[in-house]
């Protein structure tokens, strides 16, 4: 079954009568600018507002099996960064470069603090 084309008219509202820009000018650039980081040639020098340490750490402590911060939770527990983060808790730093043929460097790049 195949729905009517022609649900509400065309000239509902005068043309004048839409709104130009549903969102402030300001929001509209943001929203531009955030939106084509392909096209920008310094993308790939954005720094995150936010490490996936300190991500972890926010949901790790607040979460509950209905809620966003399980989502991400579990969606970080499925991750390499995991892996080689609780390697580390347990195991120590040594056996985790060994265990995943990993360098000090390369830990400090998954942004796993070495303290």
């Amino acid at each position: 079954m195949s729905l009517p084309k022609n649900l509400l008219p065309k000239n509902l509202l005068p043309k004048n009568m839409l709104p130009k820009n549903l969102l402030p000018s300001n929001v509209l650039h943001i929203i531009r600018e955030y939106s084509k980081p392909l096209t920008r040639p310094n993308w790939r020098d954005s720094k995150p507002l936010l490490t996936v340490y300190e991500l972890y750490l926010e949901v790790f402590h607040y979460w509950d099996e209905d809620d966003l911060h399980y989502i991400i939770y579990r969606n970080i527990k499925n991750t390499y960064w995991y892996d080689v983060y609780w390697c580390i808790k347990l195991y120590g730093l040594r056996n985790c470069c060994i265990r995943f043929g990993i360098t000090h460097d390369d830990i400090e790049e998954l942004g796993i603090p070495l303290y």
